[in-house]
């Protein structure tokens, strides 16, 4: 399916909103400054070219929501340890915890900062749209390189179309989360009832 100059106009200015929306909800709950880089506005995905959907190489906490409703698909945001060490250390300040402790903590910090940044893109995209949509309950999976197998197969299996990612960042707290979104046609969809 191929996209109209003024169906990928619209998409963006909408995707620009939405992921504004998240970096604005992530600088609440750290209380530092956070933007947003949107590095690929809009792509048809080409499954031969999968490998390059996912960049980074390192061990990451992934998070995934799955898109429930009128619109299709799922986001993924992605933490190194690094990050979440810095997270931890921000919203933490001066506590200390035991190795257990420390890792139900973390964990449970990633999947709480995916649902208020994927919620607040989620609620423009549905406001915009004119959609009943929502994120179901964050999934965490601890990957080693293989990020890429793990977003190919949920491709395949839920015939996403296009793709967007963007780079939430903090240089506060030397923070840099990637957010990546693959979705079904009804995007498209959403884009025409905006312009009609």
């Amino acid at each position: 399916m191929l996209l109209s100059d003024e169906q990928i106009n619209s998409a963006q200015k909408v995707i620009e909103l939405s992921l504004n929306a998240s970096a604005k909800s992530l600088s609440y709950f750290t209380k530092t400054a956070v933007d947003v880089v949107i590095e690929n506005k809009l792509t048809v995905i080409n499954l031969s070219n999968v490998e390059n959907l996912v960049e980074k190489e390192v061990s990451s906490y992934v998070i995934s929501t799955e898109l429930i409703g009128d619109l299709q698909g799922i986001s993924y945001l992605h933490f190194t340890q690094n990050d979440v060490d810095k997270l931890m250390d921000s919203i933490y300040a001066n506590k200390e915890f035991d190795e257990d402790k420390y890792v139900k903590k973390s964990e449970g910090l990633v999947k709480e900062i995916a649902n208020i940044i994927t919620a607040a893109a989620m609620s423009q995209f549905a406001n915009h749209f004119r959609y009943t949509t929502y994120g179901d309950v964050p999934r965490l999976e601890i990957i080693k390189n293989e990020s890429k197998s793990y977003v190919a197969n949920y491709i395949e299996r839920h015939n996403c179309f296009l793709d967007f990612r963007a780079t939430l960042v903090s240089s506060e707290m030397n923070l840099n989360l990637d957010f990546v979104w693959f979705v079904d046609d009804s995007f498209v969809g959403g884009i025409d009832r905006l312009n009609n």
